[in-house]
Protein backbone atom coordinates (compact mmCIF):
# COMPACT_ATOMS: atom_id res chain seq x y z
CA UNK A 1 0.00 0.00 0.00
CA UNK A 2 2.88 2.43 0.55
CA UNK A 3 4.24 2.44 -2.33
CA UNK A 4 1.31 2.63 -4.49
CA UNK A 5 0.64 5.64 -2.36
CA UNK A 6 3.80 7.20 -3.07
CA UNK A 7 3.29 6.31 -6.81
CA UNK A 8 0.21 8.25 -6.60
CA UNK A 9 1.91 11.09 -4.99
CA UNK A 10 4.85 11.28 -7.14
CA UNK A 11 2.14 11.37 -10.28
CA UNK A 12 3.51 14.47 -12.20
CA UNK A 13 6.72 12.58 -13.01
CA UNK A 14 5.04 8.88 -13.64
CA UNK A 15 3.79 10.16 -16.77
CA UNK A 16 3.49 12.62 -19.66
CA UNK A 17 1.00 13.75 -22.29
CA UNK A 18 2.45 13.74 -26.01
CA UNK A 19 0.74 15.57 -28.45
CA UNK A 20 0.71 13.72 -31.87
CA UNK A 21 -0.75 15.75 -34.86
CA UNK A 22 -2.43 14.15 -38.20
CA UNK A 23 -0.96 15.27 -41.66
CA UNK A 24 -4.02 17.69 -42.41
CA UNK A 25 -2.98 19.39 -38.88
CA UNK A 26 -6.34 18.92 -37.88
CA UNK A 27 -6.56 16.30 -35.35
CA UNK A 28 -4.50 16.87 -32.38
CA UNK A 29 -4.22 13.63 -30.32
CA UNK A 30 -2.53 13.37 -26.93
CA UNK A 31 -1.21 10.18 -25.77
CA UNK A 32 -0.40 8.89 -22.41
CA UNK A 33 3.21 8.27 -22.04
CA UNK A 34 3.95 5.96 -19.02
CA UNK A 35 8.10 7.55 -17.88
CA UNK A 36 7.80 5.11 -14.92
CA UNK A 37 6.05 1.56 -15.10
CA UNK A 38 3.42 0.55 -13.03
CA UNK A 39 5.10 -2.35 -11.16
CA UNK A 40 3.82 -5.78 -11.87
CA UNK A 41 3.81 -6.85 -8.46
CA UNK A 42 1.05 -4.52 -8.00
CA UNK A 43 -1.43 -7.30 -9.70
CA UNK A 44 -0.53 -9.80 -7.57
CA UNK A 45 -0.77 -7.62 -4.11
CA UNK A 46 -4.27 -6.24 -5.47
CA UNK A 47 -5.38 -9.85 -5.92
CA UNK A 48 -4.39 -10.81 -2.55
CA UNK A 49 -6.02 -7.71 -1.08
CA UNK A 50 -9.48 -8.87 -2.65
CA UNK A 51 -8.86 -12.67 -1.73
CA UNK A 52 -8.32 -11.82 1.52
CA UNK A 53 -11.03 -9.66 2.10
CA UNK A 54 -13.51 -12.42 0.74
CA UNK A 55 -12.14 -14.76 3.20
CA UNK A 56 -12.51 -12.55 6.34
CA UNK A 57 -16.61 -12.46 5.20
CA UNK A 58 -16.78 -15.99 4.70
CA UNK A 59 -15.06 -16.19 8.15
CA UNK A 60 -17.45 -14.20 10.03
CA UNK A 61 -20.40 -16.52 9.09
CA UNK A 62 -18.95 -19.27 9.78
CA UNK A 63 -18.37 -17.81 13.39
CA UNK A 64 -21.92 -16.61 13.20
CA UNK A 65 -23.25 -20.42 12.88
CA UNK A 66 -21.05 -21.82 15.56
CA UNK A 67 -21.81 -19.07 18.00
CA UNK A 68 -25.58 -20.09 17.50
CA UNK A 69 -25.69 -23.51 16.59
CA UNK A 70 -22.49 -24.82 18.76
CA UNK A 71 -21.43 -26.80 15.53
CA UNK A 72 -19.90 -25.83 12.54
CA UNK A 73 -21.60 -26.44 9.04
CA UNK A 74 -20.08 -27.01 5.31
CA UNK A 75 -21.21 -24.74 2.60
CA UNK A 76 -21.32 -20.71 5.19
CA UNK A 77 -20.18 -18.20 3.32
CA UNK A 78 -20.80 -14.68 3.12
CA UNK A 79 -22.83 -14.67 -0.22
CA UNK A 80 -22.91 -11.79 -2.93
CA UNK A 81 -25.26 -11.83 -5.83
CA UNK A 82 -26.69 -8.77 -8.09
CA UNK A 83 -30.26 -10.46 -7.96
CA UNK A 84 -32.83 -11.29 -5.86
CA UNK A 85 -33.19 -15.09 -7.49
CA UNK A 86 -29.92 -15.56 -7.67
CA UNK A 87 -29.49 -14.80 -3.92
CA UNK A 88 -32.67 -16.78 -2.87
CA UNK A 89 -31.35 -19.72 -5.52
CA UNK A 90 -28.09 -19.53 -4.16
CA UNK A 91 -27.29 -17.27 -1.21
CA UNK A 92 -30.18 -18.28 1.19
CA UNK A 93 -28.03 -21.27 2.21
CA UNK A 94 -24.94 -19.97 2.46
CA UNK A 95 -26.13 -18.78 5.98
CA UNK A 96 -29.14 -20.63 6.57
CA UNK A 97 -28.76 -21.04 10.35
CA UNK A 98 -27.88 -17.93 11.74
CA UNK A 99 -29.50 -15.54 13.44
CA UNK A 100 -32.05 -13.08 12.28
CA UNK A 101 -30.36 -9.73 12.67
CA UNK A 102 -27.12 -11.01 10.61
CA UNK A 103 -29.21 -12.67 8.13
CA UNK A 104 -30.91 -9.77 7.36
CA UNK A 105 -28.16 -6.95 7.38
CA UNK A 106 -26.30 -9.49 5.22
CA UNK A 107 -29.41 -9.79 2.45
CA UNK A 108 -29.61 -6.17 2.51
CA UNK A 109 -26.17 -5.60 1.51
CA UNK A 110 -26.48 -7.62 -1.61
CA UNK A 111 -25.95 -4.93 -4.29
CA UNK A 112 -28.79 -5.22 -6.89
CA UNK A 113 -29.07 -3.24 -9.42
CA UNK A 114 -31.96 -0.78 -7.68
CA UNK A 115 -29.27 -0.41 -4.52
CA UNK A 116 -27.03 2.30 -4.82
CA UNK A 117 -25.56 2.95 -2.07
CA UNK A 118 -21.77 3.23 -1.32
CA UNK A 119 -21.30 -0.43 0.45
CA UNK A 120 -23.49 -1.91 -2.68
CA UNK A 121 -20.85 -0.90 -5.01
CA UNK A 122 -18.00 -2.01 -2.70
CA UNK A 123 -19.29 -5.27 -2.82
CA UNK A 124 -20.13 -5.35 -6.52
CA UNK A 125 -16.80 -4.64 -7.06
CA UNK A 126 -15.39 -6.84 -4.74
CA UNK A 127 -17.06 -9.76 -6.10
CA UNK A 128 -16.53 -8.70 -9.58
CA UNK A 129 -13.09 -8.30 -8.98
CA UNK A 130 -12.80 -11.87 -6.55
CA UNK A 131 -14.31 -13.19 -9.93
CA UNK A 132 -11.81 -12.20 -12.93
CA UNK A 133 -9.01 -12.78 -10.49
CA UNK A 134 -9.87 -16.44 -9.97
CA UNK A 135 -11.01 -17.22 -13.31
CA UNK A 136 -9.89 -14.94 -16.17
CA UNK A 137 -7.08 -12.60 -15.41
CA UNK A 138 -4.89 -11.02 -13.50
CA UNK A 139 -5.52 -7.28 -12.26
CA UNK A 140 -3.83 -4.76 -14.67
CA UNK A 141 -2.86 -1.83 -13.27
CA UNK A 142 -3.03 1.57 -15.22
CA UNK A 143 -3.93 5.56 -15.84
CA UNK A 144 -7.74 6.56 -15.10
CA UNK A 145 -7.92 10.52 -16.30
CA UNK A 146 -10.44 13.01 -15.26
CA UNK A 147 -11.25 15.32 -18.79
CA UNK A 148 -14.04 17.25 -17.04
CA UNK A 149 -12.00 20.11 -16.82
CA UNK A 150 -10.09 20.32 -19.59
CA UNK A 151 -10.23 23.65 -21.28
CA UNK A 152 -9.48 24.02 -24.86
CA UNK A 153 -9.94 26.42 -27.43
CA UNK A 154 -13.17 27.82 -28.63
CA UNK A 155 -14.26 26.72 -32.20
CA UNK A 156 -12.18 23.35 -31.77
CA UNK A 157 -14.36 19.66 -30.88
CA UNK A 158 -13.07 18.11 -27.76
CA UNK A 159 -13.27 14.17 -28.15
CA UNK A 160 -12.70 12.16 -24.82
CA UNK A 161 -11.77 8.78 -26.02
CA UNK A 162 -10.01 7.78 -22.81
CA UNK A 163 -12.12 8.83 -21.03
CA UNK A 164 -13.58 6.87 -17.96
CA UNK A 165 -11.12 4.09 -19.38
CA UNK A 166 -8.24 2.39 -17.74
CA UNK A 167 -5.24 3.70 -19.68
CA UNK A 168 -1.84 1.88 -20.89
CA UNK A 169 1.24 3.15 -22.31
CA UNK A 170 0.77 5.15 -25.55
CA UNK A 171 -2.68 5.11 -24.95
CA UNK A 172 -4.99 8.28 -26.71
CA UNK A 173 -6.23 10.25 -24.03
CA UNK A 174 -8.49 13.09 -25.92
CA UNK A 175 -8.65 14.80 -29.33
CA UNK A 176 -9.00 18.09 -30.64
CA UNK A 177 -10.41 18.15 -33.68
CA UNK A 178 -9.90 21.65 -35.18
CA UNK A 179 -11.60 23.26 -38.54
CA UNK A 180 -8.55 24.36 -40.32
CA UNK A 181 -5.19 23.34 -40.08
CA UNK A 182 -3.25 24.23 -36.89
CA UNK A 183 0.25 23.34 -36.01
CA UNK A 184 0.21 23.09 -32.33
CA UNK A 185 -3.26 23.47 -29.97
CA UNK A 186 -2.70 25.07 -26.35
CA UNK A 187 -4.92 23.20 -23.75
CA UNK A 188 -5.44 23.94 -20.03
CA UNK A 189 -6.84 23.69 -16.94
CA UNK A 190 -6.38 20.38 -14.87
CA UNK A 191 -5.76 16.96 -16.05
CA UNK A 192 -6.13 14.95 -13.08
CA UNK A 193 -5.28 11.33 -13.41
CA UNK A 194 -5.00 8.20 -10.45
CA UNK A 195 -3.62 4.67 -11.19
CA UNK A 196 -6.27 2.60 -11.61
CA UNK A 197 -7.30 -0.71 -12.16
CA UNK A 198 -8.79 -2.28 -15.14
CA UNK A 199 -12.89 -3.33 -14.45
CA UNK A 200 -14.00 -5.39 -17.21
CA UNK A 201 -17.45 -5.79 -15.97
CA UNK A 202 -18.15 -2.16 -14.93
CA UNK A 203 -19.51 -0.06 -17.97
CA UNK A 204 -16.69 2.80 -18.29
CA UNK A 205 -19.29 5.76 -16.98
CA UNK A 206 -19.91 3.59 -13.92
CA UNK A 207 -18.36 5.15 -10.55
CA UNK A 208 -15.75 2.64 -8.91
CA UNK A 209 -14.79 2.45 -5.42
CA UNK A 210 -11.39 2.43 -4.02
CA UNK A 211 -9.38 -0.38 -2.82
CA UNK A 212 -9.21 1.62 0.35
CA UNK A 213 -12.74 2.21 0.65
CA UNK A 214 -13.66 -0.96 -0.26
CA UNK A 215 -11.38 -1.91 2.43
CA UNK A 216 -13.08 0.10 5.05
CA UNK A 217 -16.57 -0.88 4.25
CA UNK A 218 -15.67 -4.48 4.52
CA UNK A 219 -14.05 -3.86 7.82
CA UNK A 220 -17.65 -2.15 8.67
CA UNK A 221 -19.36 -4.87 7.74
CA UNK A 222 -16.76 -7.40 9.66
CA UNK A 223 -17.12 -5.28 12.86
CA UNK A 224 -20.79 -5.29 12.46
CA UNK A 225 -21.33 -9.46 12.12
CA UNK A 226 -19.15 -10.58 14.90
CA UNK A 227 -20.22 -7.71 17.18
CA UNK A 228 -24.01 -9.72 16.26
CA UNK A 229 -21.82 -12.76 18.06
CA UNK A 230 -23.72 -13.46 21.28
CA UNK A 231 -26.79 -11.13 20.15
CA UNK A 232 -28.31 -12.40 16.82
CA UNK A 233 -31.47 -11.72 17.32
CA UNK A 234 -30.81 -8.17 17.42
CA UNK A 235 -31.06 -5.39 14.45
CA UNK A 236 -27.46 -4.76 12.91
CA UNK A 237 -27.20 -0.88 11.76
CA UNK A 238 -23.91 -0.09 10.96
CA UNK A 239 -23.06 4.22 10.55
CA UNK A 240 -21.34 3.79 7.35
CA UNK A 241 -17.45 5.36 6.40
CA UNK A 242 -17.30 8.21 4.07
CA UNK A 243 -15.74 7.43 0.79
CA UNK A 244 -12.79 8.99 -0.97
CA UNK A 245 -11.40 10.99 2.12
CA UNK A 246 -8.15 8.79 2.58
CA UNK A 247 -6.86 7.18 -0.62
CA UNK A 248 -7.11 7.07 -4.83
CA UNK A 249 -10.00 5.40 -6.73
CA UNK A 250 -8.29 2.23 -8.13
Amino acid sequence: MNEMESFQVRKPSTYRLVPQVNAERTEHVFCVEMLEPIPPLWSVVFGEAIHNLCSALDHCVWHLYVDRNRQSRKGTHFPIYVTDDDFRKHGRDAIRGIGPGPKAFIKSLQPYPERNETFHRSLADLVDFWNQDKHRLVHLWGVLFDLSEVEYPIGTFFDPVGGWRVLHDHAEVFRIITKWPVDKVEVSGPIEARVAIEHFSRKPSGERASLWDLHADVARIIDALLGSLGRQDDTISPVWPVHGLNAPPF
